[in-house]
C-alpha cells in the first residue's frame, strides 16, 4: 500500500500538538489542538453523544489518548467524522482503517466511508458494523477498502457507535491511497 501526504491541513496551518501524517485524513492519531478541546483537531462530532472527550487511561498502544464517545439509546448514533476532497481519488482505491473498542457486547461500533457528488448525492456507502466481531474492552482493527466512484467530489469518513447505550473508544483513523490506485 502506498501512502500519500495529507491534502488537508488546517487553514491556520499545523497547530501545536498536531502532527501532519501520511494519511489522507487530517490528524489520524486524533490529537487535540488544545487542552480544552473535546474533539480532535480536523474532526467533527457526528450524531448525538451524551459525552465526548479524550481518555488517556485507554490510549491505543499507549500513544495519544483515545477519543471516548458515550452514546445513549434513542439517538440514531454518535461518533466522529471528517470531510475529504475526493476529486484526486475519483476512480481510485482507498482504505479506511481504525482501531476501536467498546464497553459492551450490545454496542455496535464501526468505521464508515461515504462518497458523494458535487450536488450532495450519495454515490456509495460502506461500513464495518457487522464485519468485525470483538470482545468488549478489547481493541479491534476495522478496515474498509473501496474504489471511489469516478464522479465523487467528497468523501465523509468516520467511526460511530449505535444500536444500544454504550461507550466507544477510537484509537486512530487513517485513510490511504492503495498502491496502483485502481
Amino acid at each position: 500500500m502506498r501512502v500519500l501526504p495529507s491534502p488537508l491541513i488546517a487553514a491556520s496551518g499545523a497547530r501545536a500538538g498536531v502532527t501532519t501524517s501520511p494519511s489522507l485524513a487530517t490528524n489520524p492519531r486524533l490529537v487535540a489542538a488544545s487542552a480544552s478541546d473535546s474533539v480532535p483537531a480536523g474532526w467533527a462530532l457526528d450524531g448525538t453523544a451524551v459525552a465526548i472527550g479524550f481518555d488517556a487511561a485507554n490510549a491505543w498502544r499507549g500513544r495519544t489518548p483515545s477519543v471516548r464517545v458515550v452514546y445513549a439509546a434513542g439517538a440514531p448514533y454518535a461518533g466522529l467524522l471528517q470531510r475529504v476532497n475526493a476529486t484526486p481519488f475519483a476512480g481510485r482505491s482507498v482504505t479506511l482503517e481504525g482501531h476501536l473498542m467498546r464497553d459492551s457486547s450490545q454496542a455496535s461500533v464501526g468505521i464508515w466511508l461515504l462518497a458523494a457528488d458535487s450536488a450532495g448525492k450519495r454515490l456509495s456507502y460502506v461500513n464495518s458494523y457487522d464485519s468485525v466481531a470483538h470482545a468488549p474492552l478489547r481493541w479491534a482493527r476495522h478496515r474498509l477498502t473501496v474504489t471511489v466512484p469516478p464522479t465523487a467530489t467528497r468523501l465523509l469518513v468516520g467511526a460511530a457507535v449505535h444500536t444500544t447505550s454504550g461507550v466507544m473508544w477510537i484509537g486512530d483513523l487513517t485513510l490511504t491511497l492503495n498502491a496502483g490506485g485502481r
